[in-house]
């Protein structure tokens, strides 16, 4: 213990000491200490960015269940106005079309 006292004291004499710290141990501290708080800092950082982005995930969420919601909607419903029964009937009724008749057909080689 005596001769680390002796060493300090021979630091300190010779102006190689900071703040009671050899100058290479202060560097590696006060490099330490910037490490630490700039991650303190991000961390405060990228949790205040959280809370703000969370509520806008949540209504992007909500708005994709609507859509894909709406999607199901449309494609069932392309599906039944596409339906083979429902062209005949609007043929049929709305356009007062009728099946060709054998004499009416032509074919052509």
């Amino acid at each position: 213990m005596r001769i680390q006292a002796n060493s300090q004291e021979q630091l300190q004499a010779q102006g190689k000491t900071i703040l009671g710290l050899a100058k290479g141990d202060f560097f590696i501290t006060a490099a330490l200490v910037a490490v630490i708080v700039s991650s303190a800092l991000s961390v405060s950082f990228v949790s205040q960015k959280n809370r703000h982005l969370f509520p806008q995930l949540e209504l992007l969420r909500k708005d994709s269940a609507e859509l894909h919601s709406r999607w199901t909607r449309l494609l069932l419903e392309r599906s039944t106005l596409g339906s083979n029964v429902r062209i005949e009937n609007v043929a049929r009724n709305k356009l007062q079309l009728k099946p060709a008749r054998p004499q009416d057909t032509v074919i052509i080689k």
